[in-house]
């Protein structure tokens, strides 16, 4: 079982509408590709945070650039896509599996 702190499920409809911001009462479209780009920017931070902290635990050079931010965007991207499923029920599991399965994957 994984030591991350876990929320109630109560908050999971919270977050979900939280996050959908397509179907938003309100959403224009112009609000919507703000969101949007400001989603993408996030993403890529996060990927080259991820990147650099590779790059300096594994002491590695440069020369890695291209195949490290690709995959850091590849683990960014896919986690938040994965988190987005389970958020709108298409990932049959409890909060608590879903953090031992990311869990699992993180230290595999």
């Amino acid at each position: 079982m994984s030591r991350l702190h876990r929320p109630s499920t109560d908050h999971k409809s919270a977050l979900s509408s939280g996050l959908n911001t397509s179907n938003a009462p309100g959403a224009t479209e112009s609000s919507t590709s703000v969101l949007r780009a400001r989603n993408a920017q996030a993403q890529r931070t996060f990927a080259h945070i991820v990147a650099e902290h590779v790059r300096t635990f594994y002491r590695l050079g440069d020369a890695a650039d291209a195949t490290l931010e690709f995959a850091a965007m590849m683990i960014i991207t896919g986690t938040k896509n994965t988190l987005m499923a389970w958020l709108d029920g298409h990932i049959p599991a409890s909060l608590e599996q879903l953090s031992d399965i990311f869990a699992d994957f993180a230290v595999d």
